[in-house]
């Protein structure tokens, strides 16, 4: 079991076998994992599963009413991360592959159930990184929006003295730098609570609901819970709520979900609320929630000050309000020193407050950082820069913290000074510290697998890979870095495979396994399996893509060979009885849509079983090859010539042009074997029975057919063997001759003769 990884797996076995699912669930026991299980064997079963949660799919390939593929579908469409392992009696190459593509992790067979354990901890421990990947990256972006939304609407709060703008300007900044689906201010008016200023994709909202701050149905919004109980009041799931307000119904016809509600409050003085809507449920965290209850105490400020400022306060007074309720650390520089700062900024640097006014703020700063502090800093003043920077503060005992900051100019006491913001990210560096030691382990883990992981640019260029993809391609790593994925496939591949790396751009989603020919450095061609899924860069743009390969060559061949044995007969290398029957099967089809009648006929060599007796058996099987290889050059390419077994033959003749074609061939057969046959040392002359039974008129079906052609072929050995004998006749089950005993004209002994 692999290290932080669940102690209980909750399985889901697509399988109708009891004895099958036994031996599954004896090898999944030895994992160390404590396995819940279920078996299904159809699709409703299936959906009923998954929705209560299932770990991990076991899924047989294909079951009478039920298999991988469907059960794949059915997760893509739902999209549910849930890793599927096919296990499986005999599963051919092309169908591993589709289920690969459509996201299986692994493909194991029956007989070999020993990697059962490695491939369930592999699809585990992939999920495991997806997850945690994907959580430390959404909490990074987070975190960042809110800060920079905070330090921006705090620059705005200074900056701007006009209510009605500041507001405006401070809904859209958290509009567009958060995303929420509406934001916006309310102030009060006796009972009821009127937007004041509202930026968002639903502002009509604010024209279909009478928001009161009472104990009503109209006062059950969040605003009204806010400003009633003066505490902030969160709707994680709007649907849930159970309240008559038409705010509610509102609300959800615009796809709000969620919404959160901080009243601006100052000196005990209640003004209005700060509100904003999220698209999604469970969208506010606690974190989030208290810097917004900190941006809302600087707009509550910011309205007595504007009210202050009508009675003559100075600007100073209100930097220093704001500074001292603000959640960040709010100076004033002035000369190169500070001359005003609040107790944020003393308890980042650990220095009294007192003490700090009149030092240089440089002198705090890390000196690897002064310098592109101080330039970032240049350009934010000149307006030429209006991302925050990063630099690392040393405080009075040597520590060291991370911040981030803003600085824009203004004027204090009536001269120009540096207003600066600043906030401490220590926690979200070693989150983000933690997030590419996490990198770094994985790409460790990636160096030492053994399938190839690649990583290319937009264009196709290689800009990562592993010492497996190296050598599957077999280039150095100079060589292969920056090389063209296209460059190293075959003529036939590269189309193909430019064609799915578009797909992937243009869905978003992975591709999961792709059969691809590549060529090595040294020129040789080997078979791969490759997935392809779409890399985005923290604006959600596509900036590349990653994938894994395999070198299945080998196993490739082998299967193909798998396949040539189960079709094919090992002797003589013909079709056996179940290819012959399955093309049986197409031409009876066939024989549906163009009306065309076809022939079996069925050879028997007569007397063979003395060539066996007298020269051994081993002259007798070069003789079935010299036979299969001289009816395989007779017969015509859309022609089918099959080794039943022993020494019997059969062929499918097809497409006739004329009624008499199966007697035609069958007199050609009768005197191609009047040609001796050169075995080894020995020159020996054996003939051949034929019985022929016409698709439909000799029978409807493949069993009928066949035995009526079996029963002639007897009809003609009785008669006097190297003849042919056709059914004639009703279709009934029976065969009826029609009286006549075709042999090769002029030749009437029929015994066979063997000479050496």
């Amino acid at each position: 079991m692999i290290p932080n990884s669940p102690t209980s797996l909750n399985v889901l076995i697509v399988e109708e076998s009891p004895s099958d699912t036994e031996r599954i669930l004896l090898e999944l026991h030895k994992t160390g994992y404590e396995v819940k299980s279920a078996a299904v064997n159809c699709e409703k079963d299936f959906i009923a599963a998954i929705e209560n949660g299932v770990d991990l799919i076991l899924s047989e390939y294909s079951l009478p009413r039920f298999g991988a593929l469907q059960a794949l579908q059915i997760l893509h469409k739902r999209d549910l991360d849930i890793p599927v392992i096919i296990v499986s009696e005999a599963i051919g190459y092309e169908q591993a592959s589709e289920c690969m593509k459509m996201g299986a992790s692994d493909y194991l067979i029956k007989n070999r159930l020993i990697r059962l354990g490695p491939a369930v901890n592999q699809a585990i421990r992939q999920k495991m990184h997806r997850q945690e990947q994907k959580s430390n990256e959404k909490r990074i972006r987070h975190l960042n929006q809110v800060l920079r939304a905070v330090l921006k609407v705090n620059e705005l709060i200074v900056k701007d003295r006009n209510p009605h703008r500041l507001f405006s300007q401070v809904c859209e900044t958290l509009h567009k730098m958060r995303a929420y689906r509406l934001v916006w201010i309310g102030l009060i008016e006796g009972n009821l609570v009127a937007p004041f200023a509202s930026a968002g994709d639903c502002v009509d909202y604010l024209d279909e609901i009478e928001i009161a701050w009472s104990d009503s149905k109209e006062g059950s919004e969040p605003t009204g819970i806010a400003l009633r109980t003066r505490m902030p009041a969160v709707c994680q799931d709007i649907e849930k709520v159970e309240s008559t307000g038409s705010w509610r119904n509102e609300a959800l016809l615009r796809r709000i979900a969620s919404a959160a509600s901080i009243p601006l409050i100052h000196d005990s003085t209640l003004y209005g609320a700060l509100n904003v809507c999220a698209d999604r449920v469970q969208a506010f965290d606690s974190e989030e929630l208290e810097l917004l209850h900190g941006m809302a105490e600087n707009l509550a400020f910011a309205l007595s000050g504007v009210q202050e400022e009508f009675r003559r306060r100075q600007a100073e007074d209100l930097y220093r309000t704001i500074a001292d309720s603000s959640h960040a650390g709010v100076y004033v520089v002035q000369d190169g020193k500070f001359l005003f700062l609040n107790n944020n900024v003393a308890s980042y640097s650990g220095w009294p407050r007192e003490e700090m006014i009149g030092m240089e703020p440089a002198s705090m700063i890390h000196e690897e950082d002064r310098e592109s502090a101080r330039a970032s800093a240049i350009r934010m003043l000149k307006g030429e820069r209006t991302a925050p920077y990063e630099f690392r503060l040393i405080r009075k005992d040597g520590s060291i913290l991370w911040m981030i900051e803003t600085v824009t100019p203004i004027l204090y006491n009536g001269r120009p000074a540096i207003l600066g913001n600043a906030m401490n990210i220590t926690e979200s560096r070693k989150t983000m510290e933690a997030l590419r030691e996490s990198e770094e382990r994985y790409r460790t883990i990636l160096e030492n697998i053994e399938d190839g992981y690649y990583e290319v640019d937009i264009n196709g260029h290689l800009t990562f890979f592993n010492e497996s993809c190296r050598k599957i391609f077999g280039y150095s790593r100079e060589e292969m870095l920056g090389k063209g994925s296209m460059a190293v496939s075959t003529k036939e591949a590269s189309g193909a495979m430019l064609e799915r790396f578009r797909s992937v751009l243009e869905t978003g989603k992975p591709d999961r396994t792709t059969g691809w020919e590549i060529i090595r450095k040294d020129g040789s061609t080997r078979h791969i399996e490759a997935s392809v899924s779409l890399i985005s860069d923290e604006n959600g743009k596509p900036s590349g893509f990653r994938g894994i390969i395999r070198d299945v060559t080998d196993r490739k061949l082998a299967e193909e060979m798998i396949m040539r044995l189960a079709y094919h007969d090992s002797l003589t290398g013909l079709p056996n009885r179940v290819l012959f029957h399955d093309r049986l099967t197409m031409a009876m089809a066939r024989y549906k849509r163009n009306s065309k009648p076809f022939a079996v006929m069925m050879l028997d060599l007569d007397k063979f079983k003395e060539v066996n007796d007298t020269l051994g058996h081993s002259v007798g099987d070069m003789l079935l090859q010299k036979v299969a290889q001289r009816l395989t050059e007779l017969l015509r390419k859309t022609d089918t010539v099959a080794r039943m077994g022993g020494d019997e033959f059969l062929i499918l003749l097809t497409d006739f042009t004329r009624t008499d074609t199966a007697s035609v061939v069958a007199r050609k057969i009768l005197k191609l074997f009047q040609k001796p046959f050169d075995v080894d040392e020995h020159r020996l002359r054996i003939t051949t029975s034929i019985g022929i039974a016409v698709y439909p008129d000799h029978g409807d079906d493949a069993d009928t057919l066949l035995k009526n052609s079996d029963i002639a072929m007897y009809i003609a050995k009785k008669s006097g063997m190297n003849r042919f004998h056709t059914c004639s006749g009703p279709t009934n089950g029976a065969v009826s001759g029609d009286g006549k005993e075709a042999g090769i004209p002029g030749r009437r002994s029929s015994e066979s003769r063997i000479q050496s």
